[in-house]
């Protein structure tokens, strides 16, 4: 009997795949474009040697809906990226199986393109104020700002209106909600943040007090 061995990563960012773009989301047109646009969630060994400390610790969560119904507008407000899957216009969507084999083929196209080549040069490892914040302080700082939009009067939901995951109207929580996650901040970046939080909730606390 062979053992088998099952590694579970820290997720550092997350795809949710749809084919509605609706009104409070960025819906990337494929996977490809995605990565292009923010290569920091699914680095190659050029951009992100096995020699960098932490480079092999990452994961990458794929979340697929249910076959019938697809994600609803708050299990994509979760992840931190949304994407779709690029189809004809007869066959504008795809059975969730065949769904996960053309992104999971797309994915070993590109790792496998990655291990063919020829070892990159090491790259000299980042300081860690320039370093992407890690998830937990991306959360942790997107409560921050949640908790301030509220403390401003400008409410704390991310989003207002419509049913169920249609017609809704996306708020200021959701905006910076939005924002922060598909950033991908800096830890130095993180930290600013949070210290302006405090300054502007002291600040409104001050303005409260004096009237």
């Amino acid at each position: 009997m062979h053992e088998v061995t099952i590694l579970f990563l820290p997720i550092t960012a997350s795809i949710g795949f749809t084919r509605r773009a609706g009104n409070t989301r960025l819906v990337h047109p494929s996977l490809t474009h995605l990565l292009q646009q923010f290569p920091s969630i699914l680095p190659t060994p050029k951009q992100l040697p096995v020699s960098t400390p932490g480079a092999a610790e990452q994961g990458l969560a794929l979340v697929f809906g249910r076959e019938e119904s697809g994600l609803t507008e708050k299990e994509l407000s979760l992840c931190t990226h949304s994407c779709s899957i690029p189809t004809g216009a007869r066959q504008p969507s795809l059975n969730l199986s065949h769904a996960v084999c053309v992104i999971l083929a797309q994915l070993y196209e590109r790792r496998t393109e990655c291990t063919s080549a020829a070892s990159p040069a090491v790259v000299q490892q980042l300081p860690k104020q320039h370093q992407p914040a890690s998830r937990k302080d991306v959360d942790a700082l997107i409560h921050r700002w949640t908790e301030l939009s509220r403390q401003a009067g400008l409410g704390g939901e991310d989003s207002v209106g419509g049913t169920g995951s249609h017609g809704r109207k996306r708020r200021t929580a959701g905006h910076i909600k939005a924002v922060l996650s598909r950033a991908q901040i800096t830890t130095q970046e993180a930290r600013a943040l949070q210290g302006l939080c405090s300054a502007l909730s002291e600040t409104i606390s001050t303005a409260e007090q004096a009237s």
